[in-house]
């Protein structure tokens, strides 16, 4: 059946053209794109519909509609509201505006489901999966339990739990913006890495778990030398690598560059967090051209880096989340995507000790092309390829000073 939109008990809406929505095979979402077959939808089994108002759509959870055309005008007089705000307009008229409160039903006096952490979590995931967001139900209970300033863990202990104003309006406005492919990282200004917590902003590339194999081998090779190991991290980003490094290793000491000044910043304030700073050197520098005097006496024991390592070609193949969100010089170099690794093939060897080392992070199906690159440059042998046991692709290659 289709139906004209209006809202009947206290207005009708006069539309400039015919609008006609059927509840049964199209559905407009809390950004007023249109989809097709939207979830099972029976308003007349949903205790939360107010009556007299007619349902454009539903992004369903849990059996709630969560979507309903509401004249501005009549905010104050009463209805249904679901937790998150609309952002559409059909012919001038606003899709569920400010829904900063929960409002009263038009009419009766029946009880009201009310937006408890589960409900909230529950309709959050359902949400992020249509709008195709990387593991739902934990990007909602992360921004969930960002906005109410605790522990992931603790959500499933207040599971009843109805959040305050102040924490739902803080929650929607995430979750809005989740929706629209901001980073969660980014969201909540932080990332776990490694079994640390480091910042991140909109300067760095957000630390991802591929990046843990480059690290645990670095820890290894820094804990099997003797004296104290010196490490150059070639764009240091968030200072995940780094930070993690000689976190793990006491003795470690190390030079951490980045062509970026807004990245050192973060950089610097990981290294403050995890108690590393005062081992750690940060330089501003594009390439591996460093001053005489950050270089320790004999060079590097080990060079470390996760260059931009994605084709130009290739960018356009990125989720939405990483294109158009983190930082481009931090992705890629363009061309062939191995500009990077040509400089630290080329100039490395001149920074290492004698039996010093370098590890690089590779993209997917690079290890043949990083290979020959390195090869090219005669001083660095190609000694080991690693991955996690749950990647499919190598992630992580080594380099050998002869």
């Amino acid at each position: 059946m289709l139906h004209q939109l209006s809202y009947a008990h206290h207005h009708a809406i006069t539309p400039a053209g015919p609008i006609t929505a059927s509840t049964e095979t199209n559905a407009v979402d809390s950004f007023g794109s249109v989809r097709a077959n939207p979830p099972e939808f029976n308003s007349k089994s949903d205790p939360t519909l107010p009556r007299g108002v007619t349902i454009l759509c539903g992004i369903v959870g849990q059996g709630h509609a969560v979507g309903r055309v509401l004249p501005a005008a009549t905010e104050e007089e009463g209805g249904w509201n679901p937790p998150y705000p609309w952002h559409a307009t059909i012919n001038g008229h606003t899709l569920c505006p400010d829904l900063g409160r929960r409002y009263k039903r038009g009419m009766g006096d029946e009880p009201q489901t009310p937006w408890t952490i589960g409900r909230l979590l529950t309709w959050t995931t359902g949400h992020f999966d249509n709008h195709g967001l990387d593991e739902p139900r934990l990007s909602a209970e992360i921004l969930l339990a960002h906005a109410l300033r605790c522990p992931r863990i603790q959500l499933y202990t207040r599971f009843d739990n109805v959040p305050d104003e102040t924490v739902l309006a803080q929650f929607r406005d995430t979750v809005r913006r989740a929706a629209q492919h901001v980073p969660i990282a980014y969201l909540v200004g932080f990332r776990e890495f490694f079994s640390l917590e480091f910042e991140v902003t909109a300067d760095v590339l957000i630390p991802r778990p591929e990046t843990e194999t480059l690290v645990d081998r670095a820890i290894g090779r820094c804990r099997g030398s003797q004296g104290t190991p010196s490490i150059l991290d070639l764009g240091t980003g968030s200072g995940c690598i780094i930070v993690t490094i000689l976190a793990n290793c006491t003795r470690a000491t190390g030079v951490a560059t980045d062509i970026s000044a807004g990245a050192l910043d973060v950089a610097r304030r990981n290294a403050g967090r995890h108690e590393v700073a005062d081992r750690i050197r940060f330089v501003e520098a594009a390439d591996l051209s460093l001053s005489p005097d950050v270089v320790p006496q004999g060079g590097f024991d080990l060079i470390v880096s996760n260059p931009p390592y994605v084709s130009e070609a290739d960018m356009a193949t990125l989720p939405p989340n990483v294109r158009d969100h983190e930082p481009t010089i931090a992705l890629t170099p363009g061309g062939d995507g191995l500009a990077l690794f040509r400089v630290i093939a080329s100039g490395a060897t001149s920074l290492l000790k004698a039996d010093g080392a370098v590890l690089v992070e590779i993209g997917a199906g690079q290890r043949d092309d990083v290979a020959a690159v390195f090869a090219g440059g005669g001083a660095l042998v190609h000694s080991g390829t690693f991955r996690a046991p749950s990647d499919p692709h190598d992630r992580v290659m080594q380099f050998t000073k002869v």
